[in-house]
């Protein structure tokens, strides 16, 4: 078994912006069947931390998967391997979206009055 954690950095975030967390390791033999990847999430409650797992072996678990929010990669360089789990805000992409909607509304609005008077 493997364990390994982050590098110690530190993400100081907004809510709702987008994230990328990663892990590195080096493993001479690695194999993803006798070794799984598997990331977990924690949250600390009062008085205890309930465990959540997020993805196995590459494959993104319920209920993050159907978020649309995760998207997992892996990239292997022997003996060096790259894990990294993006997290994408599902507020800002739609505010993004509706922002866009409304530039091209307001534009074609422009136009239309601009042709009207």
């Amino acid at each position: 078994m493997l364990l390994s954690t982050a590098d110690g950095s530190k993400l100081l975030r907004h809510s709702g912006s987008d994230v990328t967390l990663q892990c590195d390791f080096r493993m001479r033999r690695f194999h993803p069947f006798a070794n799984p990847l598997v990331w977990r999430k924690s949250q600390w409650l009062i008085d205890s931390v309930e465990w959540s797992t997020i993805n196995v072996m590459g494959v993104l678990q319920e209920p993050f998967w159907s978020t649309g929010r995760f998207d997992i990669s892996f990239d292997q360089q022997p003996p060096i391997y790259h894990l990294a789990l993006k997290i994408t805000s599902k507020l800002d992409c739609s505010l993004l979206k509706l922002g866009e909607g409304l530039k091209r509304w307001m534009a074609a609005v422009q136009r239309h009055t601009a042709h009207c008077c």
